[in-house]
Parts: structure tokens; C-alpha cells; sequence
């Protein structure tokens, strides 16, 4: 297959590839995927500041399906019933162990009121 690159002078190159470019113009493919994907973006700004849409914006759709937002709204609600459920789960077992600062108080009134009965 021949070479799809192209010369200095504009011409296509004779030599043979085994892919689309020879060894010499193999990083052609580069700099035209390179190009396009600037092409593409200087595009879209050029429009957007035009006052039009941005392409993608036109291309995507408006509006979420249904099923995506009762399945959101179903998720939000196991999530926020998940939280409850843990934050009642900590009250309780906080609650339930004497903190730290009761059980050096007591020992502190035991040892007062044991020296004092000496």
C-alpha cells in the first residue's frame, strides 16, 4: 500500500507502508488527530461566544428519564434511613458506657472519702 503522507512540496509520498504512513511519516497521523481536536474545540468556542449553544450542549439531552430520577430519589432515601439508623445506633451505645470523666470523678470521691474516714 502506498504511503498516505504528504512531502514538503504537497506531493503524496510513493513510498510503501504497511499501515496508512511510512516510517518518515508516521507522526503525521499525530499532528492531524492533534489538528482536528483543536479544530473541534476553537470551533465550539467560536459558537459559544457567537451567543449559539455549545454543539454538546445541543446534543445531550434536555431532560433526565424518569427512571433515573425515582431511582435517585429511591437511593437518597435508603441513604438518608441508612444514616438515621447509624446515628440512633451511636446515641444509643453512647449512652449506655459511663464517660470517661464519671468514672474518674467516683474513683476521685471513693479515695476522698476513704482518706477522710481515717
Amino acid at each position: 500500500m502506498r504511503c498516505l503522507g504528504r512531502k514538503k512540496n504537497i506531493q503524496r509520498c510513493k513510498n510503501n507502508a504497511k499501515f496508512l504512513f511510512c516510517g518518515h511519516h508516521k507522526f503525521q497521523i499525530l499532528i492531524l488527530i492533534i489538528g482536528l481536536g483543536t479544530m473541534i474545540i476553537w470551533v465550539t468556542d467560536l459558537s459559544e461566544s457567537l451567543g449559539f449553544k455549545k454543539p454538546i450542549e445541543v446534543v445531550k439531552p434536555h431532560n433526565i428519564p424518569k427512571f433515573n430520577q425515582e431511582q435517585t430519589l429511591k437511593a437518597d432515601k435508603e441513604l438518608e434511613t441508612i444514616i438515621q439508623l447509624l446515628d440512633y445506633r451511636a446515641q444509643v451505645i453512647i449512652n449506655k458506657l459511663p464517660s470517661l470523666e464519671d468514672k474518674m470523678c467516683s474513683k476521685y470521691d471513693n479515695e476522698t472519702i476513704a482518706k477522710f474516714k481515717s
